[in-house]
């Protein structure tokens, strides 16, 4: 199971939409919420994600299911909105690997802000990726889908 956040806390369809071709072909399943508040995420949405996914998992027979705790993000930006749910880690066993991915074209964020976030991730010792794509702006980049499940997939290997 996938589950697709949108920074600001909706257009969650968009993405289900988005993920949905690739996420067939490897058999995932794609839970893509809405945030209550639509000015972002919040600590109290944490419940929330939690029974959808649970809801999710009963309603279509979900029965493996792992739990990955990484993070894959466009517009290359980790930002603590969820509060206490996502804190920087200090020891290296404890530290989510992070992709973080950024188009060059990106006018809303600008390309300097996820460099400078890879580079304080990188500093922190985190397991952190960096990409940047030349032809995306600040976009959902479908083609990027395909690479994120590789790495996720990559990823829980070494779990």
């Amino acid at each position: 199971m996938i589950v697709t956040l949108h920074g600001s806390g909706e257009r969650g369809n968009m993405y289900a939409t988005g993920w949905q071709a690739e996420a067939e072909k490897r058999e995932y399943f794609v839970l893509a919420p809405n945030s209550t508040d639509q000015m972002g995420w919040s600590g109290e949405d944490i419940p929330r994600i939690m029974s959808l996914v649970n809801s999710a998992q009963k309603q279509f027979g979900i029965t493996f299911f792992q739990y990955f705790d990484g993070i894959a993000t466009f517009m290359g930006m980790v930002t603590n909105s969820l509060g206490d749910h996502i804190k920087y880690q200090t020891e290296p066993q404890n530290k989510r690997p992070i992709l973080l991915i950024h188009g060059k074209k990106d006018h809303l964020i600008p390309i300097k802000l996820g460099r400078e976030n890879y580079q304080f991730l990188k500093n922190k010792k985190y397991p952190v990726k960096f990409k940047e794509e030349v032809n995306m702006g600040h976009e959902f980049y479908i083609k990027d889908c395909s690479l994120i499940l590789d790495w996720f997939e990559k990823e829980i290997k070494k779990q």
